[in-house]
């Protein structure tokens, strides 16, 4: 396990962003403003030599799981944030259904693979089928977006020659109208709770 620059100087493709994790759950425990998100975005693009990849997370072999650290519904927005940053989105086994309990890294500890939770599941695999579907959400530089709701919504795009992606979440238990600074136009929606929402941008 690393973390730094200065490993994908040395031949290392992948470092982990062990930032990112503790970050989020200080968001969503409003211990740490949205802003705080976006300033650690810039800060990995702006030091990281370009290409670098990160792997990036919600739970792993040695941290409680994400339904056990994150209040519900805010686990899923976590992933799907996870998912659509650069990088590389990690699923620790059991993650795919739910699985609370905190993995023994000493004894056998068997993921239920025939069991879990079909809705979680399904969940994370439309996660992966986006990213498979929009290789601007593997490839795309990322840019944060301004919007006239910045102490609950964090939005950035994820772009490429071909096609530029608006991801926009909302970090708050508050239905929220939100107007975005992303493309030739303002782009305004309304969010639910701890909602998300992508899509292409037109021009």
């Amino acid at each position: 396990e690393a973390v730094g620059p200065e490993y994908h100087g040395q031949g290392f493709d992948l470092s982990y962003d062990m930032s990112l994790r503790d970050l989020l759950i200080q968001v969503v425990h409003g211990q740490q403003p949205v802003s705080a998100l976006a300033r650690h975005l810039e800060s990995v693009r702006d030091h990281y030599p370009a290409g670098s990849l990160l792997m990036r997370y919600t739970e792993n072999h040695d941290i409680d799981r994400t339904t056990a650290a994150f209040p519900t519904p805010s686990e899923r927005t976590a992933a799907a944030f996870v998912f659509a940053l650069p990088g590389v989105p990690l699923i620790f086994a059991g993650q795919e259904f739910g699985i609370s309990h905190r993995p023994d890294l000493f004894e056998k500890d068997v993921v239920p693979w025939s069991g879990g939770d079909a809705g979680t599941r399904d969940f994370y695999k439309e996660l992966v089928e986006l990213r498979r579907l929009h290789p601007t959400l593997r490839h795309g530089a990322l840019a944060i977006c301004a919007t006239d709701q910045p102490d609950r919504i964090l939005a950035f795009t994820r772009a490429t020659d071909s096609e530029t992606i608006l991801a926009v979440f909302n970090f708050s238990n508050e239905r929220t109208d939100v107007t975005v600074e992303a493309g030739e136009e303002p782009v305004s929606l309304t969010l639910e709770p701890w909602a998300y929402a992508a899509a292409p941008l037109k021009y």
